[in-house]
């Protein structure tokens, strides 16, 4: 199940093309800090729920501070 969300919203980002700077052909996934930054800026209010599901309010409020 939070292997779908996180698939989910990889691709989500992918589509958006907010991955423009990462070299696509050698990245096969993405490290968790970088999923939740960039679900944080580029994607709606439903997809940021769906971080809090997948790696709860205090490492997603962690990463926004950092």
């Amino acid at each position: 199940m939070k292997n779908d969300i996180r698939q989910q919203l990889f691709r989500k980002l992918k589509k958006e093309n907010c991955f423009w700077s990462y070299d696509m052909s050698k990245m096969k996934a993405i490290s968790d800090e970088a999923l939740i930054e960039h679900v944080l800026l580029y994607l709606d209010i439903n997809d940021i729920n769906k971080l809090f599901t997948l790696f709860g309010y205090k490492k997603v409020k962690r990463v926004w501070l950092d």
